[in-house]
Formats: structure tokens, C-alpha cells, sequence
């Protein structure tokens, strides 16, 4: 009896192997499977076929047009997709600041997008481009304004311009009272309110001007000025 229970045992030992065996093989042979109606449906996968490409995060991104750069990917073996080929696609749109891909079986693809935020709009040689949050100078498009945008002038401005209005907010400034930034290549900026005054800063104590420049504005003496000149140091001009 003692050997027959063993026989036993090692049988169920081997008959769970066979099994395990089995799943792989049909695992494997149902993931590679293809369907071969013509050339064009080839590749395509009868066992966890991506019949899904969801996005989200998308504003300013034509989401349609987006879609269907990836209509290649549709029907494919979600299992063995390689991410990588999505990211490359991803990644040649400007308007993207950064994604992730991710898998949900059995049958979709899910993509979420966080797109770039326009901080100004940049103007040189009578054309206009968007300055970018990640520092990138894209080329003007109507069907991507957005409303109190600041302009931008000044040769090399967008180089400086994303640290610069860190600065005023860090400083407690309010940015939405700004129309209009002025960039000198002498590393100072003026600024043009909503109603029309102007500012002028000094390229150093730059902490001090705006400091000063706060409690200025919230003065009635000087709201009738049109020109407050702060270059000069202890010193305020105003015409």
C-alpha cells in the first residue's frame, strides 16, 4: 500500500505538471496566433487584441488627429506591445510636457497627457509664438489661444522670461495685472500694466524694486503717473 500511495502521489505531481505544461503552450500559442484574412490584418491578434486606445488630459491636443496615429496599433497582442513605439509618437508632439502608457486587460490601451501651459506669447520679427512652462518657443496657431496671454519683446526673452514671472509670483506681484513684458539685453525688463502704465526696473535689486513697486501701486499718489521709473537706486522717477 505504502508504494501504491506514492505511485499515486507522483502521478498527481506529474499530471499537475503536464497541466501547467498545457496552459503555457496554449498561453503562447493562442498570443502569437494571427489571422490571415490578407496582408494588412497579418500581425493581428485573436488573444488580447487591443481594441481600446483611451487618452486623457488632452485641451489644446487634437485628440481625433492623435488617435489615429495609433489606429496601426489596433488589434495587436496587448501582452507583447512594446510601450516604447507609443512613446515615440508621443514624443514627437510639442504640445506634450509628459505621459504615461499603461496596459488594461484585456483589451485597451490607456494614455494620460499633461500638456504644456502657455506662459506668454512671444513677439519678434512681426511673427508670434507661444513660450512654453518646459521652455519650448512654438510657433503662433489661432486655434490655440488662450486669453490674457501676456506679450513678449525683447531679443533672447524666452530665454529668461519662464524664470522671470516665477520671480514676480515668488514676490507676491500680480502677474494677471500684466499686459506687456519688455526684455533689455541688459538683463533688466519693463513691465505695462492693463492700464497702460509702465514700469521700469533696474537690472539689480530686483527683490527691492518689486517690493517697493507693491506698495506704489496700491497708492493713489501714484496712479496718475503713466511712466514709474525705478532704475535708479533710492530713487523713484515718474512722468
Amino acid at each position: 500500500m505504502i508504494w501504491l500511495n506514492g505511485w499515486l502521489k507522483m502521478q498527481a505531481i506529474i499530471g499537475k505538471k503536464k497541466r501547467i505544461f498545457f496552459f503555457i503552450f496554449l498561453f503562447i500559442f493562442l498570443s502569437t496566433i494571427q489571422i490571415p484574412i490578407n496582408k494588412k490584418y497579418s500581425d493581428k491578434s485573436l488573444f488580447f487584441p487591443i481594441n481600446f486606445i483611451e487618452i486623457t488630459g488632452t485641451s489644446k491636443i487634437d485628440k481625433i488627429n492623435l488617435l489615429n496615429d495609433f489606429n496601426d496599433f489596433l488589434g495587436l497582442n496587448l501582452f507583447f506591445l512594446n510601450k516604447k513605439k507609443f512613446e515615440e509618437i508621443l514624443l514627437k508632439n510639442k504640445l506634450i510636457k509628459n505621459f504615461t502608457v499603461s496596459k488594461k486587460y484585456p483589451n485597451t490601451i490607456q494614455i494620460k497627457i499633461d500638456e504644456i501651459n502657455f506662459l506668454g506669447i512671444l513677439i519678434r520679427h512681426n511673427n508670434k509664438y507661444f513660450i512654453s512652462d518646459n521652455d519650448l518657443v512654438i510657433l503662433y496657431n489661432q486655434d490655440l489661444y488662450e486669453e490674457n496671454l501676456p506679450r513678449v519683446y525683447g531679443k533672447d526673452s524666452e530665454k529668461y522670461f519662464s524664470d522671470f514671472k516665477k520671480f514676480l509670483i515668488e514676490n507676491n506681484f500680480d502677474i494677471e495685472n500684466i499686459k506687456e513684458y519688455y526684455y533689455f539685453r541688459t538683463n533688466r525688463w519693463d513691465l505695462v500694466l492693463n492700464d497702460n502704465k509702465r514700469i521700469k526696473l533696474s537690472a539689480n535689486k530686483l527683490h527691492d524694486n518689486i517690493k517697493l513697486l507693491n506698495k506704489i501701486l496700491l497708492d493713489e499718489e501714484f496712479k496718475k503717473y503713466s511712466i514709474i521709473d525705478l532704475r535708479i537706486e533710492n530713487k523713484i522717477i515718474t512722468e
